[in-house]
């Protein structure tokens, strides 16, 4: 199975929507997913960005997308001590954040000065949505921590038990499967911290994936019956390279080196 997570473009958050070069961006993103071949399903979140990025692939292709609630943009103000202000969690100082130990751990959400927001509700959603939506393809999440113990899914052990069998009873993997998602960067950080087993604090922090850009999970089934994911690619932008098209550094803190 592979999971492809394509950010919107260029934003215009006031309308929700995309700026000209966004629009620029969903145009030469559409020539690369014109030449995806064989894709299971297209997902989409619900904000105005994503459905205006995808719409251009998908009406290229004459394909259509599932738009899912928990796909929407994870955001939530926390208090910075550094600074006293409100800011997204990817907003805050390093030099504040990376002090503590404790954001370093997977259940980092728990800790003050998150434990007062919306981010454990909406990491939740997040993880829970992915999970069931991989049970829909076979694969199951495991449902203990690393000690055996059941426990909230983002602290799950970051494997899923894989259910391919045929009709006659016989093993068939799940290769071929191909899913597409639409969406932002920071529930793509949150959905791979939880695919990896990592705390998305640091992912968001110390990530980035341009608008359009491309990024690439794949299970693999080492032993059949159990998958674990693991990246191919992340924040691709070749299809911006390849139209002479700038790469934004929206969601970004300094400039941003194209090859």
């Amino acid at each position: 199975m592979r999971l492809i997570f394509v950010r919107h473009g260029d934003p215009d958050y006031e309308i929700d929507s995309l700026t000209p070069k966004g629009w620029r961006e969903a145009e030469l993103l559409s020539e690369r997913v014109k030449g995806w071949k064989n894709i299971t399903q297209f997902y989409c979140s619900p904000l105005g960005r994503a459905q205006d990025t995808a719409g251009v692939s998908l009406k290229k292709i004459g394909r259509t997308a599932i738009t899912l609630p928990w796909l929407e943009e994870i955001y939530f103000l926390v208090k910075d001590p550094a600074t006293g202000n409100d800011h997204g969690a990817w907003d805050w100082f390093p030099e504040y954040w990376t002090a503590h130990p404790e954001f370093y751990q997977r259940d980092w959400f728990k800790y003050p000065p998150f434990d007062k927001t919306k981010g454990d509700e909406l990491l939740l959603r997040a993880a829970s949505g992915i999970d069931s939506l991989l049970a829909e393809y076979g694969y199951f999440r495991c449902r203990t921590d690393f000690s055996g113990n059941n426990c909230d899914p983002r602290l799950s052990v970051p494997v899923y038990r894989t259910d391919h069998k045929t009709a006659t009873g016989a093993y068939k993997s799940n290769e071929d499967t191909t899913l597409v998602f639409f969406c932002h960067f920071g529930v793509t950080a949150a959905l791979l911290s939880h695919l990896f087993g990592l705390p998305a604090l640091p992912m968001w922090q110390n990530f980035f994936c341009p608008t359009t850009s491309v990024t690439v999970v794949a299970a693999e089934e080492r032993v059949p019956g159990t998958a674990a994911f693991r990246a191919q690619l992340i924040g691709c932008t070749k299809h911006l390279d390849a139209g002479n098209e700038p790469v934004s550094a929206s969601g970004y803190f300094t400039d941003v080196f194209s090859l």
